[in-house]
């Protein structure tokens, strides 16, 4: 759903974040090719919220719960993060389905504006406590 513009915005603002330490920003790869992205940016409260994205060809195939999963250990093992945050749309299941089964809980609900979206819709919130993901991952 993102334009030209929108990838140029992302990626230029990820040059000054990790300037400052601030973010961590990886791509998601696959035969070679970029498939998505994710990161994650330090909040207020030393908690780290986690967003990604995969391209629609690669949707259903495992990506997003392995790169969610990866960059958890990353940011409990090479950060120290107590808590992580995430959340999705409404209208995109599929990546609230990836957030439970990598143990993070639903915590609440709110309108929000994507990027790509340009309109206010209905935004799902999630959270992992450290070392709460590990257990839950175990078990699903």
């Amino acid at each position: 759903p993102y334009t030209r513009e929108h990838a140029e915005a992302w990626i230029a603002s990820h040059g000054a974040s990790r300037r400052s330490g601030v973010e961590h920003v990886f791509c998601i790869e696959y035969g070679g090719a970029v498939i998505g992205s994710i990161g994650l940016q330090r909040k207020a409260d030393d908690a780290y919220d986690l967003g990604y994205w995969i391209g629609e060809p690669w949707w259903g195939r495992g990506f997003a719960t392995e790169a969610v999963r990866r960059i958890v250990r990353f940011a409990v093992d090479e950060l120290g993060a107590a808590r992580l945050t995430a959340g999705h749309f409404a209208d995109n299941p599929a990546s609230g389905r990836v957030l439970e089964k990598c143990g993070f809980r639903y915590i609440g609900s709110g309108m929000a504006v994507g990027a790509a979206r340009r309109e206010r819709a209905l935004h799902r919130s999630f959270e992992l406590a450290s070392g709460e993901g590990e257990r839950r991952a175990a078990t699903s």
